[in-house]
């Protein structure tokens, strides 16, 4: 039987800009900006922030989602 137990890894969020939600996160929460590929950039915050670029947000789909761990 697999172990039930998991740990909230990352918040992942689609967004236009995520250079820029990155760094107010980042000074919001006092967690340095742990990479930047340029279309995702991730706040080392515990969980970890993800922003991710998307063009156009696509009606009906979630905007954001979560990355677990055991």
């Amino acid at each position: 039987m697999s172990d039930p137990n998991f740990t909230i890894r990352q918040i992942t969020f689609d967004c236009h800009d995520p250079s820029k939600l990155a760094k107010f996160w980042s000074a919001a929460t006092g967690c340095e900006i742990a990479a930047d590929y340029g279309d995702f950039v991730m706040v080392d915050s515990t969980p970890a922030l993800g922003f991710q670029r998307v063009e156009d947000p696509t009606p009906g789909k979630n905007r954001m989602h979560i990355d677990v761990g055991g």
